[in-house]
Parts: C-alpha cells; structure tokens; sequence
C-alpha cells in the first residue's frame, strides 16, 4: 500500500509525503491496533503523514513529536492516483469464444422423463 499525502501547516509551508507499509506497521505498533481495523480518520491520516515524513526526513525534526506536529498540522489529504485510460473503446473483435445470448442455434436437449407405468389393480 502505497498512499501520497499532501499536509499543509498553520505557518503556510506544505508538503507531500508517501506513506507505504513501514509506516502503517509504525502506526499499529505504536497505537497497538490494527490498521485494517479502523474507520480511517483525519486524526489516523495525520498520524501516518506524521511518520511516513518523519521516516522519510520530509519534517526534517521540525516536530520532533506527533504531539508538536498535530498542533500545527491544518490539513491532511489522501491524494489519489490519476486514472490513465483511453477515450475510446475498443474495436469489435471478428470472432468470440463465448456466443452471444441473442445467437439462435439449436436448443439443449431436454431431459425425458420416464412417464412410471401404472400399477396393475389389486385384487381385494
């Protein structure tokens, strides 16, 4: 799992940092849950962004705690990966392993019932 982080602090300055495995194990072993166990929070997003760019030397010890960091911290945001993909669709194929539905063609066979025949009446 790799996550970009922008964070912009109380003082104007802003900064990316992408968080990745080493950081969320960071988080579980110092908050003692599990990261796939939480409702993600602003507050778990700011923790991460906290340790990915301690790990990372992006706060370079401006906030030597996540205390000092979470005071200044205004904004945190997950940035997503831009999605690449072509306008157009692809052309039809000539041929398909699979038929259409729509294709008409001989039915299955059905499955014939054995009709049981009848019992002979008894005698009383």
């Amino acid at each position: 799992m790799r996550q970009q982080i922008h964070v912009e602090m109380d003082d104007g300055t802003a900064f990316d940092v992408e968080a990745d495995g080493r950081d969320l194990r960071a988080w579980e072993a110092a908050y003692e849950r599990s990261w796939f166990g939480e409702v993600l929070s602003f507050t778990n997003l700011a923790q991460v962004a906290y340790l990915a760019g301690r790990r990372t030397g992006v706060i370079n010890g401006t906030w030597p705690t996540y205390e000092a960091f979470d005071a200044h911290c205004v904004d945190a945001v997950g940035r997503r990966a831009p999605v690449v993909g072509t306008p157009t669709p692809p052309a039809r194929t000539a041929g398909s392993s699979a038929p259409s539905p729509s294709v008409s063609g001989p039915s299955p066979r059905g499955s014939r019932r054995k009709t049981p025949t009848p019992s002979p009446p008894s005698s009383t």
